[in-house]
């Protein structure tokens, strides 16, 4: 399930939604729903999304799909301008369009496999995976927000990130935050107080609240 609500974030969110939610009719523009419409068109835009640049014959082989259909569902994202053409490459360049998909892909991803652990009282990530910008070199930044904190906490927290990393494919690093811990990045380290203020996605359970 790809969780649209996400792309509502901002005026500029909505209007991306806006665009991509007409019907494709007599070539106008396509429906949101038709870059997702099977798993397999999924997968291969799964793939795309976190490189720069593609071929045919590099998606078939990682994705196991035909070069026929890897082909045309390629062509058709050069068709939304999602893409572009330079003789057997297919070039993405990074644009609020690949942010808002990135997010939806992201979140559908990770949603169903990260529960909310007993212990915590609510979980996200923030980073790259968050805004959308992750490719095959990113790590996945999780939060894990608890009431308060306990050295036996760090144990719980690297043996979640090893479940995670199972279904996220990449090395994952979690934050423990506790309300007194927010206080502290705030006063002590603004910038990444603000980033993770304005950045961060909840999977589960209560979001931080900043002050």
């Amino acid at each position: 399930m790809i969780w649209i609500v996400e792309v509502y974030h901002s005026p500029e969110c909505s209007q991306i939604a806006n665009k991509m939610f007409l019907v494709r009719e007599q070539n106008d523009h396509i429906v949101l729903s038709g870059l997702f419409k099977s798993e397999e068109r999924i997968l291969v835009l799964r793939y795309v999304g976190l490189r720069a640049s593609v071929t045919v014959q590099a998606v078939a082989d990682a994705t196991g799909r035909s070069k026929g259909f890897v082909s045309q569902y390629l062509n058709m994202l050069v068709d939304e301008e999602l893409l572009t053409r330079d003789h057997r490459a297919f070039i993405r360049e990074d644009s609020v369009y690949w942010r808002s998909i990135k997010r939806l892909l992201n979140l559908d991803l990770l949603r169903p496999h990260v529960t909310l652990p007993a212990w915590a009282e609510g979980i996200g990530i923030y980073g790259s995976w968050a805004e959308g910008t992750n490719t095959t070199e990113s790590d996945l930044d999780v939060w894990i927000l608890v009431s308060r904190y306990d050295p036996d906490l760090e144990i719980r927290a690297a043996e979640l990130d090893q479940e995670i990393a199972q279904y996220a494919g990449c090395e994952v690093n979690s934050l423990l935050l506790t309300p007194d811990k927010l206080c502290h990045l705030k006063e002590h380290d603004q910038p990444f107080y603000t980033s993770l203020k304005r950045g961060f996605l909840t999977l589960h359970g209560e979001d931080l609240e900043f002050a």
